[in-house]
């Protein structure tokens, strides 16, 4: 295996047990839904992969990035 291949295989192994888990998730969801008015299977049993990260970019980060593109455009 090539060496540039390592970082698709570990983001790979990270989905590895998603399926396996929401089918979990979704037959539980199935059992209990009838004995629940009113219930929200990612809130029933949240999984880190439910939250979405945080894509906000900041003022700072703007200003940062306008001062590498500065520099590059320079050639330094």
């Amino acid at each position: 295996m090539p060496l540039w291949d390592i970082n698709d295989l570990i983001v790979g192994l990270s989905y590895k047990g998603r399926q396996e888990w929401e089918r979990l998730r979704t037959g539980a969801y199935i059992t209990i839904a009838p004995h629940c008015k009113k219930i929200d299977k990612n809130k029933m049993l949240p999984f880190p992969w439910d939250e979405k990260p945080d894509t906000s970019i900041s003022n700072k980060d703007v200003d940062r990035m306008k001062a590498l593109a500065k520099k590059f455009e320079k050639g330094a």
